[in-house]
């Protein structure tokens, strides 16, 4: 598992690995903030539960359908976020890879 997160760590865009039923496997460093504003010390946080706010089913009937991913888009105190959900050929396991929304004000 250590490897994983080495790969996941170096790739630098906050990243995490669950299960299909949404149970955090392993995360990116710097999926922390997102982690730490949705569930602050939750002993087992639920991805799609605590995160997204989104019921599984609806997240694998879309990736079930043939779907490459599925996009969703989640509020936090540091803005929007857009999370992408990859499902790992020949596993069991979730990819989601999160992409806070650029403020358009740039320059203001």
């Amino acid at each position: 598992m250590k490897s994983i997160l080495s790969l996941m760590d170096a790739i630098g865009a906050p990243l995490l690995l669950c299960d299909r039923s949404g149970r955090l496997v392993v995360a990116s460093k710097s999926t922390q903030t997102y982690l730490n504003d949705h569930v602050p010390g939750a002993p087992d946080p639920n991805i799609f539960r605590d995160l997204l706010r989104i019921d599984a089913a609806v997240i694998l009937g879309q990736l079930e359908d043939c779907e490459a991913e599925a996009n969703l888009t989640f509020e936090c105190p540091h803005g929007t976020v857009h999370a992408h959900v990859y499902a790992l050929p020949d596993t069991q396991w979730l990819l989601v890879r999160l992409n806070p929304e650029l403020s358009s004000t740039l320059g203001s």
